[in-house]
């Protein structure tokens, strides 16, 4: 058995030795990459920030779906916020 797991850790190669444990992959913005999507999300935070419900709802699919029982739209999702106090 031992000479079966040292035979696979020598054909996987150094990421064997690395079982059990995790790496961690970092997020990565490429936002730039695309300037309609730059300007939008700068547009969506500012809009955060302000607190501007017009333009937050005018952004929603018309589907939206605001809970897995069946609670679709945007006039549903927004009173699913009121009554979460948002």
């Amino acid at each position: 058995m031992s000479l079966l797991l040292v035979s696979l850790s020598m054909v996987a190669g150094p990421q064997a030795q690395l079982w059990g444990q995790v790496e961690k992959l970092y997020p990565v913005d490429e936002a730039a990459r695309d300037p309609s999507f730059f300007l939008f999300r700068s547009r969506l935070l500012q809009a955060l920030h302000d607190r501007d419900e017009k333009f937050l709802f005018s952004i929603l699919s018309p589907d939206i779906k605001s809970s897995f029982g069946g609670d679709a739209g945007i006039d549903d999702f927004k009173r699913k916020i009121m009554a979460n106090g948002c």
